[in-house]
């Protein structure tokens, strides 16, 4: 019994202690229900943003720090008319270095590697006026048979599609040979 009578005095004489370790729960409570309820403003408020559908504003004070995403588009082709074969400038903005697939009217040739193009400066690219409609297919094993159709004079809507999207569509006149 002696020694309990020793461990309760020696805990008295160690206020300082216990108080201490009392403060330190405190701190640890307090400092957990301020986090707690800094979490729970914060997940409403995020909830409240995503319900409304909130989109922060953009800081455009620096320009130079802004991604833009290049939009496709066709200003002109030159020349705007000529036969198969004829050689056509496309100009325009959002050309990729490479992959940008050329759509001819509905012969198909945006499918052939032939009008997968280049673009060195993003504003020019340059193909030939098809010779005939294209179907993937005929590059399979066995290839699929569909024949070929030759061009016929006629008009036929120019586009081009890259990774940044497709672009408008600018008319072509193919002539007679």
């Amino acid at each position: 019994m002696r020694n309990k009578r020793v461990q309760f005095k020696h805990m008295k004489t160690n206020k300082g202690f216990a108080l201490g370790i009392l403060i330190a729960i405190v701190a640890v409570l307090a400092v957990g229900g301020v986090v707690y309820y800094a979490n729970i403003k914060t997940n409403t408020f995020t909830q409240n943003i995503q319900e409304n559908n909130y989109q922060p504003p953009v800081d455009q004070s620096n320009d130079q720090n802004l991604q833009v995403e290049a939009k496709v588009k066709i200003s002109s082709l030159s020349p705007i008319s000529g036969t198969v074969g004829a050689k056509v400038k496309i100009y325009g903005s959002g050309f990729t270095s490479t992959g940008n697939k050329i759509t001819f009217g509905n012969l198909g040739v945006q499918n052939s590697s032939a009008y997968n193009l280049n673009s060195s400066d993003g504003k020019t690219i340059t193909f030939p006026v098809p010779t005939s409609n294209y179907f993937s297919c005929w590059d399979t094993n066995p290839s699929c048979g569909v024949p070929a159709s030759l061009t016929q004079p006629g008009i036929y809507a120019v586009s081009v599609t890259n990774k940044n999207g497709t672009s408008n569509s600018v008319n072509f006149t193919v002539t007679a040979n």
